[in-house]
């Protein structure tokens, strides 16, 4: 098990309270922005995303204000919950983390799929090694069957003063990472001739914003066009241009989560048993559920359907493509996700637990806008919801301070294309993680407005537990 790390955090500020510097363990933090000191927003479920209190200016830091309270108070607990997936195709390292919020106390978890970990070794202890009667404890002991066991990566307890704002205890949270769900597993869809040779003059249907789908290549295809279905004509009939035929295949590599049809591929399974658990806890009436957005994914290997945005709430704008209507582009997709994957979503959708919240990250902002419809009879999927702010914790997908990700930006949206069209996976692997900002961004949230003790994000993929320590300095 390993201590929660420890940070300080310098913000320098104007005297209009508008921050001008940031460093992080006394490095300063580079590309942390103007957003990075957050939006002051109000937000609720529904097709509507952002509510109209949302401003674009940035909250000002009361310096005077902020700097009269005990240094023992100037500390909130930081977790990321990192991820769930792997291994896949083309991607063979597992991530099963989770994490629990109850109270001041937070634990960063794995879930392990079978039964190699000791109960004892990963429970939470005081000083004299003895187990802590708390409620995380009871839901790991929970998390223990004849397939499972769990490994208490790291925990902490918020800082002990609790004059700034107590978290409420009777809740237990628990909060899922990214998933990033695939839209496809399939090859591209194809007949053979006599020889066994594929001849690929079946459709797929029309295209619906699959990148480069269309794109034809003259020496290969020996055309320049195709129709809205990928193909070409040939001597012989109408056959799927060269585009479309690898953007089966490069699906299938550049997927993270894993194929649920593909035995050797566990993230499925697991995630079903885990929710399983959960549901036959004794805790149940106490859980509020949290997945932290990055569920569904309609960035990796498709167009994209928003259009850029810098300071004008709702950041999220969507934009219809190619003939293709935004709303139709989302529902699709959605759908398909769920021939893949339906009953497990549905069975996270409705957990029978005491409280469900889906936020939306950035592979799936279009969910800030538009809920997608299902077919008749079908469990609808829920709004999702920008953040939670309230009972003295904060969390959020964390894209908000990121300049290539965060909601009404389209170059991460491109650079996710540069990595689908990477058989190599190098390109996601260089992908930094960028901790020193994120933690920056929060810890600029916690100086404009001290309402919590613990925050929670996803996005990086890395799970990481800190006491981060904020202070704030004239410029």
């Amino acid at each position: 098990m390993e201590a929660p790390h420890a940070m300080f955090v310098h913000i320098t500020v104007d005297g209009s309270g508008k921050v001008v510097k940031v460093d992080a363990d006394n490095g300063p933090v580079r590309d942390w922005g103007q957003a990075a000191a957050g939006w002051v927003s109000a937000t609720r479920a529904g097709n509507d995303g952002y509510s109209k209190e949302v401003t674009a200016q940035t909250a000002p830091i009361n310096m005077g204000a902020y700097n009269t309270i005990k240094p023992s108070q100037k500390c909130f607990t930081y977790m990321d919950v990192g991820r769930w997936g792997g291994p896949s195709l083309n991607f063979p390292g597992s991530q099963r983390n989770f994490g629990i919020v109850c109270g001041r106390r937070t634990a960063l978890c794995e879930y392990v799929p079978n039964t190699s970990l000791n109960k004892q070794d990963n429970l939470m202890i005081d000083e004299e090694k003895r187990r802590i009667d708390h409620p995380i404890n009871d839901l790991i002991e929970s998390l223990y069957s004849d397939h499972s066991s769990v490994n208490l990566m790291s925990h902490d307890y918020a800082t002990t003063d609790p004059s700034l704002v107590e978290p409420e205890r009777e809740t237990v949270y628990v909060f899922l990472p990214d998933l990033h769900l695939p839209v496809s597993a399939r090859e591209a869809p194809h007949t053979k001739d006599r020889l066994g040779i594929p001849t690929y003059n079946v459709s797929d249907g029309n295209h619906m914003g699959r990148w480069e789908y269309r794109k034809a290549d003259l020496l290969v295809d020996r055309a320049v066009v195709t129709d809205d279905e990928g193909m070409v004509a040939g001597v012989f009939g109408k056959r799927m241009c060269m585009n479309a035929r690898s953007w089966f295949s490069k699906y299938r590599n550049a997927d993270i989560f894993g194929d649920p049809g593909d035995s050797r591929f566990t993230a499925a399974r697991d995630l079903d048993r885990f929710l399983d658990l959960i549901a036959a806890s004794s805790l149940k009436q106490r859980i509020h559920l949290v997945q932290l957005g990055d569920m569904y994914d309609f960035w990796i290997g498709l167009k994209n359907f928003c259009g850029q945005n810098d300071n004008t709430p709702p950041l999220v704008v969507l934009g219809d493509r190619d003939g293709i209507l935004a709303g139709t582009f989302i529902d699709f997709w959605t759908n398909a996700t769920h021939k893949l994957l339906g009953p497990l979503i549905d069975k996270l959708h409705t957990l029978p637990v005491r409280t469900l919240t889906f936020l939306w990250g950035n592979h799936d902002n279009y969910l800030a806008r538009h809920t997608p419809v299902r077919p008749p009879g079908s469990v609808p999927v829920p709004g999702r919801r920008q953040e939670f702010r309230e009972h003295g914790i904060y969390f959020e997908h964390g894209q908000r301070g990121d300049k290539e990700n965060r909601d009404g930006q389209i170059s991460g949206h491109e650079f996710t294309q540069y990595v689908f069209d990477d058989r190599t996976g190098f390109l996601r692997s260089a992908d930094p993680q960028r901790r020193y900002l994120f933690i920056s961004v929060a810890a600029i949230s916690f100086a404009v407005k001290t309402d919590f003790a613990i925050y929670v994000m996803g996005h990086t993929h890395e799970p990481w537990l800190a006491s981060i320590y904020p202070k704030v300095f004239p410029a």
